[in-house]
């Protein structure tokens, strides 16, 4: 997605994370764990609670569905979801 509104997005300690809205109103949340340990991410209120995962850098992570209340990244994992 190479236009359209970009917002920071509260995700929990050693997290960023940021949703990319298109001008379609399509929408992908980016989410990157800078910790070296788990990290569970905490999704605020506003966000859907399930998304579909387009990329992880995490092999063992399974394409498909996720549940956004209860992801939990891999040590220095980063990843993005369509919402």
């Amino acid at each position: 997605m190479q236009s359209g509104e970009q917002r920071s997005v509260e995700a929990g300690d050693h997290l960023l994370a940021w949703l990319r809205i298109g001008d379609d109103d399509r929408q992908l949340l980016a989410v990157v764990n800078f910790a070296d340990d788990e990290r569970r991410f905490q999704c605020p209120p506003d966000l859907r609670r399930t998304a579909r995962l387009e990329i992880s850098t995490d092999p063992a992570r399974r394409h498909g569905d996720i549940a956004l209340d209860d992801l939990r990244l891999s040590a220095s994992e980063g990843l993005v979801a369509r919402l």
